[in-house]
């Protein structure tokens, strides 16, 4: 979050309300969540793509204080179709990228 701007005179003003702000939506996700396994059911492609975002949280802080998200990208990194799929995306991101 905002880590590249670190160096700008400007983070440390803006960090805290960013901050504040994924917290609540962290909040929200949580309770939507519950303590199902899966946002609607069956492990979908939005799970895919919210554990993507969740783990950029990664070493924030952010994540690690909401347990039911951080159970949630475990269990999902934990499954060898997650990590499939999410090997595949990585690897299409990197050839896309090299032209």
């Amino acid at each position: 979050m905002l880590y590249l701007e670190r160096d700008e005179i400007w983070f440390e003003q803006r960090l805290a309300p960013v901050e504040t702000r994924s917290r609540g939506k962290l909040t929200d996700l949580s309770l939507r969540l519950g303590d199902a396994d899966w946002l609607d059911g069956d492990l979908s492609a939005g799970d895919l793509m919210t554990v993507d975002v969740l783990r950029r949280l990664g070493g924030s802080g952010l994540l690690e204080d909401v347990p039911n998200l951080s159970a949630y990208v475990a269990h999902a990194e934990a499954r060898p179709a997650f990590m499939r799929a999410y090997g595949a995306q990585r690897d299409f991101f990197n050839s896309s990228a090299a032209g």
